[in-house]
Parts: structure tokens; sequence; C-alpha cells
């Protein structure tokens, strides 16, 4: 008899183990880097993913001074090609692959793998969000068929929201960003931009302007569309040298307040 509690607590725990291992298994978590099968997305359907082997984006975010209740601003940086491939290089940087999209037009809902940086402006939240999904490059050139990725380092990436001194209406603010090249020598670029940003919020009104690498292309949207976009730059010549800074178009958008 004083066996037998013993024995039906052990047979329970056996069930339990047994159903814990037959239960649906969670997504594998984040890697820093690895290698996986490349094929490239469908160009003309952003929202498709990127397969970027399972490696960790990065997402950082900085304080906005001002609280405005105005619907959330998104600001991507992406690039219109499958690979760049650069002689002398190891292999071929794997790109966003995305048609670059004029303003005005509807928001093509890019899948945040396909955007080579996304910043999210919430003014509400007083926050400005940055996402840096990982680097991916062909080590054989473009007739490889297998991709590394890695993770960008954090410690290469920088990003600060400053309000500038003085301003009250329209309220002004600078976002730094730098983004560092691929660390396995593929023909990715360094991103380094720098944005001013103006918002009269009595007419509801946001104004970007700035100047960076000019590699990626810019689209800032809001409310369900793009409301302004800058084509990007042609590729790098050489690995380190992207091309000279020249500055963006003005980008003029309305920005509703929350309903």
């Amino acid at each position: 008899m004083g066996r037998r509690p013993f024995a039906v607590v052990a047979v329970l725990a056996v069930l339990a183990l047994a159903g814990c291992a037959s239960g649906p298994a969670g997504p594998p978590a984040p890697v820093a880097a690895a290698s996986c099968p490349w094929t490239a997305p469908p160009v003309d359907d952003p929202a498709h993913p990127a397969d970027v082997c399972g490696v960790a984006s990065v997402d950082l975010a900085a304080p906005l001074a001002r609280h405005a209740d105005l619907l959330p601003v998104t600001v991507e940086l992406s690039t219109d090609r499958a690979l760049t491939c650069v002689a002398g290089t190891p292999g071929c940087a794997v790109e966003d692959d995305r048609r670059f999209v004029a303003a005005p037009a509807p928001d093509p809902r890019a899948d945040p793998s396909r955007t080579r940086a996304l910043l999210t402006i919430d003014w509400a939240d007083d926050q400005v969000r940055l996402h840096v999904p990982p680097h991916c490059h062909l080590r054989g050139g473009p007739a490889a068929t297998v991709q590394d990725c890695a993770a960008v380092p954090r410690d290469g990436v920088r990003f600060a929201v400053t309000s500038v001194p003085g301003a009250s209406t329209p309220w002004r603010f600078h976002v730094a960003l730098a983004l560092p090249g691929d660390p396995g020598g593929a023909p990715v670029a360094p991103v380094d931009h720098g944005w001013d940003l103006s918002l009269d919020p009595a007419a509801a009104t946001l104004r970007l302007t700035g100047d960076g690498t000019g590699t990626p292309a810019l689209a800032l949207l809001t409310v369900g569309g793009v409301r302004c976009a800058v084509r990007g730059a042609a590729p790098p010549t050489s690995v380190g040298a992207p091309p000279a800074p020249a500055p963006h178009d003005d980008c003029t958008a309305d920005v509703p307040a929350n309903p």
C-alpha cells in the first residue's frame, strides 16, 4: 500500500513528459550567424519575407522629446537589387530585391526582412524605433546557392535622436543613423544618414530633409501609403567606398491625428 502512491505519481510524470514531447515545437531561438540555402524572394511581392537563416535582427529605440497624438510614421531604406557582386571581394551581398515604388502609392507592406533598415516614429509613444535585419552574402559568387547570414553588430550601429535647441513650433529633431558594412567582407556598403525632422503639430505636417550615402532608396510612409520616395544610388564600386554623400530630396507628408 505504501508503494502505490509513488507508482501513480511516476506514471503521471511519464505521461506528462510524453505530452510535452508530442506538443508543437516553438520557433527556434534567433542566432548570431548561420548558413542556409538561398533563393531570391519574389521582387513583385515585397511582403514575402527573405530567408535570413534564423539570424537575429537588431532592434533599438531612442526617446522622442515631444509627445503628439499623431499616427506613426515609417521610414524605410531598401535596395531594388537581388545581389551586389564586386570583383575582388568575397562573394556577393544579398540585397532586398524590391522594386522602387514612387509616391504617391499604396503602402507595399514589405516584410521588415526586405529592408536595409526600418525606422518607426511613434509620436504617441515618444519613441523612434530602429529595425536592422542581418547581412547575408553568397561566398561562391552569383552562381552559389548557399548563403551565410550574420547579425549586424550592435556596437557598429550608431542611432540617436536629439531635439534642436530652442525649437518650439514647428518641433525639430535630428536623427543620426550609421550602419556598418558586411563583417564578412561582402560588398555591403556602410550607411551613414543624418535627417532633420520638422513637425508642425497644428498643421499635422512632417518634413524630412537630410543627407547620407544615398545607397538605399528612401520611402516615407504614413496612413497606409508612400508619401515620399527617393531612388537609391548605384551600387558601390568597392568595399568600404560608398558613393559620396548626397542630399535627399525634401519629404513632406501629412501626419493625421489618432482617430
